[in-house]
């Protein structure tokens, strides 16, 4: 009797351990078909890979003039969107300001100096337009105002698009990226062609927010 009662424990455990693994199979199953999908890789944001930076909180809103011509306003209040539209907690803001000299970013409607001035030139170039930004690093102090210029190249109908392009691309700079995406694919590219944000864009300068900054800015 007790041999009988011990071959049917042991039928019910071995019955009661297949429908355990059974489930676990299904549960994990069910698990990886519901992962949200893999972010793009962020890229190289640094400046020469090392050196990092994004406006802390006390210096926002980041302020922005923009010279009054080319509609380069517009374009630069469209870029300030999409680049904040890359944050979930408002960890950059940026405005528009009608004051130069109240100013933390210059835009003009120029070519860059020939000769730097500044320890750092971002440059973007295309046949219609292009662009730089110059940054003054002082040892661990960026000295403001950012200066960014963007100018005409060659007349065309694909003036307008090139200068809505390149002003993005260069307030990425300004806002923290200081390098370029080896990828086409990006607004930051060094010749960008995406007349948007990326993914890669867009996880690139979310982390740089969260990553320690090398410098601050100064007045």
């Amino acid at each position: 009797m007790n041999r009988g009662v011990k071959g049917q424990g042991s039928r019910v455990t071995g019955i009661a351990v297949r429908c355990s693994l059974f489930a676990g199979m299904m549960l994990s199953a069910g698990c990886t078909d519901v992962q949200a999908p893999r972010r793009a890789e962020r890229y190289e944001w640094r400046l020469e890979g090392t050196t990092s930076f994004h406006w802390p909180r006390e210096a926002l809103p980041v302020r922005v003039w923009v010279e009054d011509t080319e509609n380069l306003p517009a374009y630069a209040a469209a870029a300030i969107e999409d680049w904040k539209s890359a944050f979930l907690y408002g960890e950059l803001d940026a405005r528009l300001v009608a004051d130069s000299n109240e100013a933390d970013v210059l835009v003009r409607n120029a070519a860059p100096p020939a000769t730097p001035s500044f320890s750092a030139r971002l440059f973007r170039r295309a046949p219609e337009c292009q662009g730089a930004t110059d940054l003054d690093i002082d040892g661990e102090l960026l000295q403001l105002p950012v200066r960014v210029y963007v100018d005409q190249r060659l007349a065309g109908a694909g003036l307008a698009a090139c200068y809505r392009l390149t002003l993005r691309h260069e307030l990425g700079h300004a806002f923290g990226i200081w390098n370029h995406s080896p990828s086409e694919a990006d607004a930051m590219f060094g010749n960008p062609v995406l007349d948007g944000l990326s993914d890669a864009d867009r996880q690139t300068m979310e982390y740089l927010y969260h990553f320690p900054s090398d410098v601050a800015p100064a007045r």
